[in-house]
């Protein structure tokens, strides 16, 4: 009766290939990992491009089955373990977001390696997804910062799976990826703030463009503001929540950060949200989600204000006055360029738009022409008193 081979057992050989006349080697070798309950052997084949490299797997694979760490290999695809993880280990991420997660998913990661079992997807397979990612609609590359958040949702999906024991090592860990270019942000100078606010005097939105500029809040955080969340014996606003559909509903969800912060405001804008007040009050329309921006006729009366619409609102007054690149996020921009102009400290701007760091703050704040020519003037003052001493 022939010797029954140990775990671990096996012999290294060359492998002949030949595609379109061409003949290609490799090796590979073929270890016993174990035994069906027929008795029949488990075996596993290793593959490399060199006798050295199957080698090297051999030793490595035959180390794992002595000290009993040894586990087969998953034959779960990539699809049905990324609808685990989306379902079952994102329980602390925001609904949005794991939207965007499952668009990622379906749009550009499922139709290539979906099929894949995660113990077969390699290394190179993720590169070539992200070397080769494109609009599923006008099949035009896709930006860096967009291959990067792809590329984030496939390597957190598959480190999970990691940490589970579905897959040895994370094949993602080391895609080479473009480099993201932050884009020049672009505040209104103070000359088209001037004439930004002449074009919305009575306008629908005039009063949550003019709060949006003056306090630096993000426009889906002022459509979700809500009165309990305006003082005015203090002059401050708590920003805590923010209007965004979800499941094709509008509701009221945790701010960007999941943060709850407030800030104080300009009297003047406190004045503007107090006669938004009395008018509320006078037209009986508080009930209807207590909001403090609300559309004003026909049957949308009280009704909070939806965020896209205030956006394009927006874009239309810009192209109006000539600057069609301008988004609504600029507002927010304009409002930290304009507080370190008129000597807010750099701390201030940042709890003012309530950033975690100062580092993501500096990006907001721009050198106004006047600023670079105060410190010009300080240098000079300055040249002339260390002269002069």
């Amino acid at each position: 009766m022939a010797k029954r081979r140990a775990n671990g057992e096996g012999s290294v050989y060359k492998k002949y290939k030949t595609v379109n006349g061409k003949t290609y080697e490799s090796w590979m070798a073929q270890l016993t990992v174990g035994y069906k309950a027929d008795g029949k052997p488990k075996r596993v084949t290793i593959t490399g491009k060199t006798q050295a490299d199957v080698i090297a797997k051999v030793n490595e694979l035959k180390h794992t089955i002595t000290i009993g760490d040894y586990k087969e290999p998953s034959k779960m695809t990539l699809s049905a373990w990324f609808e685990i993880w989306h379902k079952d280990y994102l329980v602390d991420t925001k609904r949005r977001t794991k939207d965007e997660y499952k668009r990622h998913f379906d749009n550009h990661i499922l139709p290539v390696l979906g099929n894949k079992q995660l113990s077969k997807i390699t290394g190179a397979d993720i590169q070539s997804l992200c070397n080769n990612l494109k609009n599923h609609r006008s099949k035009d590359p896709l930006s860096a910062k967009t291959i990067k958040d792809i590329h984030s949702v496939l390597h957190n999906c598959l480190e999970t799976a990691l940490e589970n024991d579905y897959i040895k090592r994370n094949p993602a860990d080391h895609t080479k990826l473009p480099k993201v270019k932050q884009k020049e942000i672009k505040p209104l100078d103070e000359e088209q703030i001037t004439a930004f606010l002449k074009q919305i005097q009575g306008h629908r939105y005039e009063d949550l463009y003019i709060t949006a500029l003056f306090t630096g809040m993000r426009e889906s955080e002022l459509c979700g503001l809500t009165w309990d969340c305006v003082s005015f014996s203090t002059n401050e606003i708590t920003v805590k929540q923010q209007l965004q559909k979800v499941d094709g509903v509008f509701q009221l969800v945790s701010t960007k950060t999941d943060n709850t912060d407030t800030i104080s405001v300009a009297k003047s804008v406190m004045d503007i949200l107090r006669a938004i007040r009395t008018e509320q009050l006078a037209n009986g329309i508080t009930g209807k989600g207590n909001f403090v921006f609300t559309e004003n006729e026909g049957d949308k009366l009280g009704r909070y204000c939806i965020p896209h619409v205030v956006y394009d609102n927006f874009k239309r007054i810009a192209s109006s006055l000539g600057i069609p690149e301008a988004r609504f996020h600029d507002l927010r921009h304009s409002c930290a360029t304009a507080l370190l102009a008129n000597g807010v400290d750099i701390k201030t701007v940042q709890q003012t738009l309530r950033h975690k760091n100062a580092g993501t703050t500096q990006r907001y704040v721009h050198c106004t022409e006047s600023m670079m020519k105060e410190g010009a003037n300080k240098m000079d003052s300055l040249f002339k008193r260390v002269q002069s001493a």
